[in-house]
């Protein structure tokens, strides 16, 4: 099978994953908003932030060092994987002991034992670590799309039925244990390889002097990314973050869950062309533009529906998030350029230069984080936005110099696809204004109909966008897929 087979073939099976996933998991958390409080889900939150801290440290940037690594031998991923065990376990149990301390510091005494639970998952996933990194190496993603998919159903299952009987809290801190569980159990499942019990200082060295600097990266990403949460948790109140990370799990959900699958499926493939500029530079502009292709008009759709977004989905009790859906939505629509610049730097092997620009970014959002966040959190927010969206101006231009892929180039790449996606918008807007007196869903759905035919419509015949042509190029290879199953 080729490159162009393999990648779309991962296409398929990671997008249907991650579609899978998200669409389950959208279903369960509009089941759940409208059964629970924002004040559980600020709760989830603030015990979240820490988890994905640790996540970080465990991982320390081994698995993108392994799925770059094309002749990585038995050994050497033995020893990365008893490391990640290692690391798992320890950091567990000095936070089994320091739960009670951080339980005070977060203003929640009464969820120490919910922290002791939910921390588990610590442990559970470090255990996929390299069943993971091996199968997106192999451009393999089936195992990990079924995974996620069975897991998510069990878990949702699970926690409905909580929450339907009163365990608050504890809800959604199940799902998210059991979802880590069983999709690590079902990647071992399927997944051919096994560790052996071998273990090389060698094997480390080698990964870590690539590792360390994503490790760096994604400790201060992950630890400035959960700072606007921690602060509006500990300022304001836990109904206000409820409120505030609802928007931004919403946003994720349509923008950085897309991303996500291009970035995961075309690093290893891109990886191969490293040596090739004019096929890697080639790859990444085509990426860039069905990216956006596909995330440009659901952003945009987002900002000028997004009060019928939130009261169609999750119940008008969630009405406030619709504001800060609509910022978040901004910095969605920019969130692919940025994602997959990123990507650049890894398949180059520049994570140092990685490193250093986003600690520029870090640095300067911290800086705005701590200027308005006293001011409200609508202005933190625009703040954050605006700092995200200028640090990725830096990261187009570095990571292009990389690959001689040009500011206006890319610009060329997208400015169709955005222009349709804008036009598109406005009956959108005109509809939101005639239709004050329709039903609420009656409204919406004439909204997604007329913005999705608009913007097909222009993008095909009036701009005739490469990229739509691309983009139904790789839905016709999907249809394969399905039949072939």
């Amino acid at each position: 099978m080729s490159i162009k087979q393999k990648t779309i073939t991962g296409f398929f099976w990671t997008f249907s994953g991650t579609v899978g996933y998200g669409v389950i998991n959208f279903i369960i958390t509009m089941i759940l908003a409208r059964i629970l409080s924002p004040t559980d889900f600020g709760k989830l939150e603030m015990m979240i932030i820490l988890t994905t801290i640790i996540a970080v440290l465990v991982d320390s940037g081994f698995t993108q060092a392994v799925i770059r690594d094309n002749n990585a031998s038995p050994i050497d991923l033995s020893s990365v994987f008893f490391l990640n065990i290692s690391l798992s376990i320890t950091f567990y149990i000095v936070l089994f002991f320091i739960t009670p301390l951080i339980s005070i510091f977060l203003k929640m005494p009464e969820l120490v034992s919910l922290m002791r639970f939910l921390f588990l998952t610590i442990i559970f996933d470090s255990f996929a670590i390299i069943q993971n990194a091996n199968l997106n190496r192999n451009l393999n993603f089936r195992p990990f799309a079924l995974a996620s998919i069975v897991a998510i159903v069990i878990g949702g299952i699970v926690a409905i039925i909580m929450a339907f009987n009163g365990f608050g809290v504890w809800a959604l801190a199940w799902n998210v244990v059991i979802i880590s569980f069983i999709r690590t159990i079902l990647l071992w499942i399927q997944s051919r390889w096994q560790p052996s019990f071998q273990f090389s200082i060698t094997s480390i060295k080698k990964y870590f002097l690539f590792g360390v600097n994503l490790l760096l990266q994604g400790l201060v990403d992950k630890i400035v990314m959960n700072l606007e949460s921690f602060l509006i948790g500990h300022i304001y109140s836990k109904n206000s973050l409820g409120f505030f990370s609802q928007a931004r799990r919403f946003d994720a959900y349509i923008s950085q869950a897309t991303t996500n699958v291009v970035q995961k499926v075309t690093y290893p493939s891109l990886a191969i062309l490293m040596d090739d500029p004019e096929k890697l530079k080639n790859g990444y502009r085509k990426v860039i533009g069905v990216t956006m292709f596909c995330i440009a008009p659901l952003m945009i759709f987002t900002m000028v529906a997004a009060e019928n977004f939130i009261s169609v989905i999750f119940g008008e009790k969630w009405l406030p998030s619709a504001e800060y859906l609509r910022i978040w939505a901004l910095w969605g629509l920019v969130f692919p350029i940025s994602s997959i610049s990123v990507n650049i730097f890894l398949v180059k092997g520049e994570s140092r230069l990685l490193l250093k620009l986003s600690v520029i970014k870090q640095i300067s959002k911290i800086v705005a984080v701590l200027l308005f966040v006293s001011v409200g959190i609508r202005e933190m927010l625009y703040a954050v936005v605006f700092v995200q969206v200028a640090s990725t101006f830096l990261f187009t231009i570095f990571g292009g110099r990389l690959i001689q892929y040009k500011q206006k180039e890319m610009l060329d790449d997208i400015k169709m696809t955005i222009a349709a996606a804008v036009v598109s918008a406005l009956p959108v807007l005109l509809i939101t204004i005639l239709t004050v007196e329709l039903n609420l869903y009656i409204s919406f759905a004439l909204q997604l109909m007329i913005m999705g035919f608009s913007y097909l419509l222009l993008s095909v015949y009036f701009f005739q966008s490469i990229h739509s042509k691309e983009a139904i190029d790789i839905a016709f290879m999907f249809y394969k897929n399905i039949k072939r199953g």
